[in-house]
């Protein structure tokens, strides 16, 4: 079987000097690869993935290892894994569910190595008035309140 940390290192070598980022490795019992990226600006292209997946095979033996690759980007819709995908959605609206099933969403206004600032908004009704007003409020959230994290996409 394949060591995660061999594979790790490969990809590292490829993404040095770059803004790409690893998101998850795993490698099955039978040596399926799945290598999930993301890139820091912009998008992950189909040729990145090819050049990856390249690099990943010439840093492997096949005479000594039978496996089988797959290389992508993350997904916009899968939750986020990594800090990197926190730092690379900031300013974009996610939807964040803590550990205590509450959800938030809101725009992702901060991000550090322990927590995150998410500005919501909130429509509520003013006392004796029949329309109802915008409040925006920030809510500090560490990584240990949160379960889950999502980027909104709208269309």
């Amino acid at each position: 079987m394949l060591a995660k940390n061999l594979i790790t290192s490969i990809i590292q070598d490829f993404f040095e000097g770059t803004d790409f980022f690893v998101v998850d490795v795993s490698i099955s019992g039978s040596d399926k690869i799945s290598v999930f990226f993301e890139k820091m600006n912009g998008r992950v292209t189909i040729e990145d993935c090819v050049k990856l997946s390249k690099h990943i095979e010439a840093g492997l033996n096949r005479d000594e290892h039978d496996f089988e690759l797959e290389v992508s980007s993350a997904g916009m819709d899968e939750p986020f894994k990594v800090i990197g995908q926190y730092y690379k959605h900031q300013g974009k609206e996610v939807k964040v569910i803590t550990n205590d099933g509450k959800r938030h969403d809101g725009i992702l206004k901060e991000v550090s190595a322990d927590s995150i600032l998410l500005e919501t908004s909130e429509k509520v009704r003013e006392e004796g008035k029949k329309k109802k007003i915008i409040i925006t409020q920030e809510e500090r959230l560490s990584f240990d309140q949160i379960k889950q994290t999502k980027r909104i996409i709208k269309f």
